[in-house]
């Protein structure tokens, strides 16, 4: 479990700089949103496929797997905003709320949890992963 919620912080942490990038763009809104949804996929599944190099897994586990970071992400979000709402900061909490009511949130989230799924399923089980050098047996006389 370890492993995964680190994997997670490392995720939140990629797509949080990203998010920064991308919103400091000087580019249409548009272009923000899609970069966003594809940056946020691409970066799952890479993540994912990170993970499951090592672990093998399926589309079931790498959805699972998906969704705990999607939690562990947005408990991070829920963290931050109500540190900042001690120091007495409570617009962070409604630009908060309302970008996870944005359009582009969602997809960017389904894409994300797919992603994962799919880098799961890519290792079927492990039967993509490396195995071992065998050698064969000689027999001696």
């Amino acid at each position: 479990m370890k492993r995964k919620i680190g994997y997670a912080l490392g995720l939140y942490i990629v797509l949080f700089l990203i998010f920064l990038a991308v919103d400091q763009a000087i580019v249409g809104q548009g272009v923000k949103q899609a970069s966003l949804i594809v940056l946020s996929t691409a970066i799952g599944f890479l993540i994912g496929r990170a993970y499951f190099s090592k672990t093998p897994g399926d589309a079931g586990g790498g959805f699972q797997l998906g969704a705990l970071w999607l939690l562990v992400g947005v408990a991070l979000d829920w963290i931050i905003a109500g540190l900042s709402l001690l120091s007495g900061d409570a617009a962070t909490i409604a630009y908060l709320v309302g970008f996870y009511q944005t359009w582009f949130f969602g997809v960017s989230v389904l894409g994300m949890v797919c992603a994962v799924a799919l880098a799961g399923h890519t290792t079927h089980g492990g039967a993509l992963m490396r195995r071992p050098p065998t050698t064969p047996m000689v027999l001696k006389k």
